[in-house]
């Protein structure tokens, strides 16, 4: 079985209320105010105005924006919780199964040095070859241990997304082969449209790679410093040899039942808008390859 494991971090600057609060929160908040302010005035004019009468009502509004920002801040604290809830049983399940993984490769370690022994007492170098490429698979899981980390992977959406694709593949004796040669923090391209694309061609080649012999998915993300840029290559087995490249981009184009499958065409579609990536598909008699160059624009 595949396993990876995880670094989690996780940081808050407690003199801040505003770090706990999303987005929605803050909208809600803001249009409470604006409708308190609203409502304030319009007593005012309409009402006979008295010294006692103001103090009630600014005293109202007060006691009102308190309970209603001391639930939204709690609201706010269970949604970030929820999040570490979620990583650390990522972290969890990562954890467990690296322990998994090391604990059975030092049990094995003594018979596997004895067999390599057999094959050379025996000169069998075929042999000695097969076994030792057989080894190399469980040697690029404990590999993937230290690769699969919140610290390699440094962008916690790309993190969150590599881990979830790695552990669907595992699940399905799919073999993952992965390398990180690179950093996410500088890189000029919305992580929203990069993790979309790396999202539909991991599924795609998990897909691919499930109904091939060799169940085979090799990821890969570097730096190309000489030419400037980074390349994301996602590289799969396939069995459908005869598939077009040159057509699989097009609306209703699939291989998937009744032409369902969009995701390709929607990889079309980002592409299109972003002028600093590009993607180049190609394919040999063992694998299938995607692989995204992103230029920085600066």
């Amino acid at each position: 079985m595949q396993n990876c494991t995880s670094i989690v971090t996780y940081s808050s600057k407690k003199n801040s209320i505003i770090n706990f609060l999303t987005s929605k929160s803050m909208l809600l908040i803001s249009t409470n105010i604006i409708f308190l302010f609203i409502t304030f005035i319009f007593k005012l004019l309409f009402y006979n105005t008295t010294l006692p009468f103001i103090i009630l009502e600014i005293t109202t509004i007060l006691l009102y924006f308190i309970i209603t920002f001391y639930c939204i801040f709690n609201i706010s604290r269970l949604h970030i919780s929820s999040q570490l809830i979620e990583k650390l049983n990522l972290k969890y399940k990562a954890l467990q199964d690296s322990h998994d993984a090391v604990r059975g490769f030092k049990h094995d370690f003594n018979n596997i040095i004895q067999s390599l022994g057999g094959y050379i007492n025996c000169n069998d170098i075929d042999g000695l070859k097969l076994y030792y490429n057989q080894l190399l698979i469980d040697c690029q899981i404990i590999n993937n241990v230290d690769i699969l980390s919140g610290e390699i992977i440094d962008n916690p959406a790309i993190y969150k997304l590599i881990c979830s694709k790695y552990f669907k593949a595992c699940s399905l004796g799919i073999k993952v082969d992965l390398n990180i040669f690179m950093s996410f923090k500088n890189i000029d391209v919305k992580i929203y449209e990069l993790t979309r694309i790396l999202g539909i061609l991991l599924d795609n080649a998990i897909e691919a790679a499930i109904d091939s012999n060799l169940k085979i998915i090799k990821i890969e993300f570097k730096k190309d410093v000489p030419n400037n840029r980074f390349l994301l290559i996602v590289k799969n087995s396939y069995s459908k040899k005869d598939i077009d490249i040159d057509s699989i981009f097009e609306k209703g184009v699939s291989s998937k039942p009744n032409n369902s499958g969009l995701g390709l065409w929607e990889v079309k579609k980002i592409l299109n808008k972003v002028q600093n990536l590009n993607l180049y598909t190609y394919k040999d008699s063992t694998y299938f390859t995607q692989q995204i160059e992103l230029y920085n624009k600066k």
